[in-house]
């Protein structure tokens, strides 16, 4: 009988530092940005961002602000593949983040935000 409420203690304690931590998380929708040239269509990005929240009472805020961000990382990114000729072989990752990170600052305001991650970055040539 001890063993099992050692179990429950436990198996129940951490799990609200765990839930506590994924609050501070907002994962955004992937990414994917077509590389058009002027042959055509030459290939697609994905991109799959994280926001770490500064403060988990944002999360409705940067829900509500959702669409203006997702516009507007398509937005810079577009322009940034643009000037890129050669961008499906190069991925510069920490171009990419600061873009991202002004862009977010720009749509939620500062300090509310604490950093952009860039999980995975994927390219596809057609």
């Amino acid at each position: 009988m001890l063993l099992l409420t050692a179990m429950l203690f436990v198996a129940s304690g951490p799990r609200p530092a765990v839930a506590a931590a994924s609050l501070q998380y907002y994962e955004i929708k992937r990414l994917i940005l077509p590389v058009i040239r002027r042959s055509g269509l030459e290939g697609h990005i994905t991109i799959k961002v994280l926001l770490e929240l500064r403060d988990p009472s944002i999360r409705p805020e940067v829900t509500a602000k959702m669409l203006f961000l997702r516009d507007d990382f398509l937005r810079v990114l577009n322009r940034y593949i643009a000037h890129r000729p050669r961008l499906l072989f190069k991925i510069n990752l920490e171009e990419i983040k600061a873009l991202l990170l002004k862009s977010t600052v720009k749509i939620m305001g500062p300090g509310k935000v604490k950093n952009v991650l860039v999980q995975a970055v994927a390219s596809r040539r057609f």
